[in-house]
């Protein structure tokens, strides 16, 4: 509001650089306020330094949790404290374990896709002081391909940057006043050309459809598809723990959806392919591939993506990050 960027129509004013508006001023803007939210988070942390062994990093899909786990990595560090990151990804279970559904598609947004039970004893055992034999995921071969030896010293802090790390048995194991949780999520408030709010959800679907085509070699058609099940399991085992975290953090991007625009050109779903969704009787991705590609065509896209600098929390999803991002979540 401050800013005059409600809505889809001062988007464009903003993208086109029109009546004394510029893109890099409002991508400015939003990154400054994304990094104040992180520093808040730092600050919180550092107040419980003495009692906090795991740092968890949590939210749904493709809303910057990666980035944000750097990033406060990186500010902890300037005070001394030495995190250690596990990636929960290695504890996925073998695929020939994991469950089909009727349109033999795997449901790896679930929870039970983890092996908890053997993530909970290398909790404890680290916490104790002890070396594990961490395992090794392999997204090629669905399976897990080696093991590494994983230790975590007495000065340090365990990293979990995980799509379901609010989900209470994850980490049962780790007592709670031992934890420090946050919450991440893309809360984009802008209206579109109906005066709707757009649908967090959606823009999120958008981030992940570029960075399945890029780091996955996965069509857009397939994230499309996919989607329900990421639906789903965001909303059994992550957005119901919301209100149990220290602190939240918000992700969204008033300037997202133009870059991704210009990020998604040629890239979309067809029309012909959503409508096939329809006739499979999969409503949930025929509904909202309508719904995203009618939003896309009222955005103005960003004419030169490179605008876009590579501290931006975008460039995780649209390459060029000046973090090290691992894509194999």
């Amino acid at each position: 509001i401050e800013h005059k960027c409600e809505n889809i129509f001062d988007l464009n004013d903003w993208t086109a650089n029109r009546g004394g508006k510029n893109i890099r001023e409002l991508i400015d803007l939003s990154d400054k306020r994304f990094m104040d939210d992180v520093q808040y988070a730092v600050k919180k942390i550092l107040e419980r330094k003495d009692a906090v062994r795991m740092v968890i990093i949590a939210g749904p899909s493709c809303s910057n949790k990666t980035t944000t786990t750097i990033i406060i990595g990186n500010e902890l560090a300037k005070h001394g404290l030495k995190l250690k990151q596990l990636n929960v990804d290695d504890y996925f279970k073998d695929l020939k374990d994991q469950p089909k559904d009727e349109f033999g598609d795997y449901d790896f947004e679930m929870p039970e896709a983890i092996d908890i039970e053997l993530l909970n004893n290398h909790f404890e055992n680290l916490l104790r002081g002890e070396t594990i034999q961490k395992p090794c995921y392999n997204f090629k071969t669905g399976c897990r391909d080696k093991f590494v030896e994983y230790h975590l010293e007495k000065d340090e802090i365990l990293l979990i940057d995980c799509l379901h790390g609010l989900y209470r048995q994850l980490t049962h194991s780790v007592p709670a006043e031992k934890k420090f949780k946050i919450y991440i999520e893309t809360m984009n408030i802008l209206r579109d050309v109906q005066n709707h709010y757009t649908r967090w959800t959606d823009i999120r679907m958008l981030k992940r459809m570029i960075r399945d085509v890029k780091y996955r070699n996965h069509k857009t058609d397939q994230t499309l598809a996919h989607w329900p099940y990421v639906r789903k399991g965001e909303l059994k085992h992550i957005i119901p723990y919301i209100f149990s975290t220290d602190i939240v953090i918000n992700a969204g991007l008033p300037y997202e959806l133009p870059g991704l625009k210009k990020s998604l050109e040629g890239l979309l779903p067809s029309d012909e392919f959503i409508e096939n969704l329809r006739r499979e009787g999969r409503l949930d991705p025929y509904i909202r591939g309508l719904r995203v590609k009618s939003l896309l065509q009222t955005v103005e896209p960003i004419a030169d993506i490179d605008i876009i600098p590579p501290t931006s929390p975008l460039r995780e999803f649209i390459g060029g990050s000046a973090y090290v991002i691992p894509h194999n979540e």
